[in-house]
């Protein structure tokens, strides 16, 4: 017999999500708290999930729309991951497939688009974007590796 899950109280934005994807918030919420992601990865989903992001100065220089959470992941097409093309979907959606994957793609998505945001860029174009969210992708892999 498992423990009893107490209930979550969620903000709208989760609320949404929740209906909108069928997210499990008591899995959401396990499934990352024990991973070996760096500390600033560890900050940063906490912020993603609980929908905490700070929206970036300006507007998406694709869309036109203020750069949110939810512009970011999940609305614009120029933000995509770098080996996973919605994992803002999959992070929130139940079975979300490899975590460290999932995980890895939204901390790329995010940390280039801020780095390219707080540079004055915007979004670069669709080849520059790939590249630039593999490195990072790559980066983390890498630190993450036992050597």
């Amino acid at each position: 017999m498992g423990k009893s899950q107490e209930p979550l109280t969620l903000s709208k934005g989760q609320t949404q999500l929740q209906r909108t994807l069928n997210t499990n918030w008591h899995e959401v919420w396990t499934r990352w708290r024990q991973s070996r992601f760096r500390n600033p990865i560890k900050s940063f989903m906490w912020k993603l999930t609980n929908r905490i992001l700070p929206p970036l100065p300006g507007t998406c220089t694709h869309c036109h729309s203020p750069w949110t959470q939810d512009h970011i992941f999940q609305e614009c097409p120029a933000t995509m991951g770098p080996s996973i093309l919605r994992p803002y979907i999959k992070w929130f959606s139940p079975h979300q497939g490899n975590l460290a994957d999932v995980v890895l793609n939204l901390w790329a998505i995010w940390s280039t688009q801020t780095s390219s945001t707080h540079n004055g860029n915007g979004v670069p174009p669709p080849i520059t974007w790939k590249r630039l969210t593999k490195a990072k992708l790559n980066q983390e892999r890498t630190r993450m590796s036992p050597t």
